[in-house]
């Protein structure tokens, strides 16, 4: 593990204002006989928030550093440019990791966060981005990844049916590229597929208790559907 390192420059590089806010912030997550477990802070536009987070940071780091020995920031933001830009700026640390992502795609990191020797990392997820309802067939990573985890987790095998449905509005060579290389991005025994893998067997055993059709027959009802490729007809079957 690194040294600890000297924030002072971050927390005295605030403005008077906002180094006050930074220390009462800090004294009621961390110093209070009843610590608060959450803290809203809402000034206007434009006073600084951003180094307001900073500067709590800086300092959770600094009083936490003897007792843990790894130290995970966790920023989430509505939009993922802002996310990219703000965790670079959040880093306080010279050797802090930074990683701007999709939580759905946290599986192609965590073995990464696990196994290094970082200290601290800054870690940015949109989950407006993640979750939206209105365009639920994801990016075409997370079609890949949830393709390969599906294929050996349901025995997919070679079927063109499952590739060709989750290939939606990809063309066709990237998404092939996309399929073929994601094995080598993720360890398939990481807790994170573990869980997911969990939670898919109890979506398949509370549709059976109800007599209803789980979730691995009606997706491969719909694979078989996608046998050929049909161009342009995944993305108007799945997003409409």
């Amino acid at each position: 593990m690194s040294d600890k390192p000297d924030l002072g420059k971050t927390i005295n590089g605030l403005k008077d204002f906002q180094r006050q806010t930074v220390e009462y912030v800090f004294r009621r997550l961390y110093l209070d006989e009843r610590p608060s477990q959450r803290f809203l802070i809402a000034d206007e536009v434009g006073l600084g928030k951003t180094m307001v987070a900073k500067g709590v940071i800086a300092k959770a780091i600094q009083h936490l550093w003897k007792e843990r020995d790894r130290l995970d920031i966790i920023y989430i933001c509505s939009n993922h440019e802002i996310a990219r830009q703000n965790i670079e700026r959040l880093n306080v640390t010279a050797n802090g990791f930074s990683l701007a992502s999709r939580i759905t795609l946290l599986p192609l990191k965590h073995d990464e966060l696990n196994n290094s020797n970082r200290k601290v990392n800054f870690i940015s997820f949109t989950p407006g981005t993640s979750f939206d309802l209105r365009s639920s067939c994801g990016v075409i990573t997370e079609r890949a990844l949830l393709y390969d985890i599906l294929k050996k987790e349901w025995g997919l095998g070679s079927k063109k049916g499952p590739v060709n449905l989750l290939q939606v509005d990809a063309g066709k060579e990237n998404w092939r590229n996309a399929v073929k290389c994601i094995s080598y991005k993720y360890s398939p025994t990481s807790e994170l597929i573990k869980v997911f893998k969990e939670e898919l067997q109890k979506r398949i055993e509370k549709a059976s208790q109800k007599g209803q059709k789980d979730i691995c027959t009606r997706f491969h009802e719909l694979a078989e559907r996608f046998n050929w490729f049909r161009k342009g007809g995944v993305s108007r079957i799945l997003c409409k």
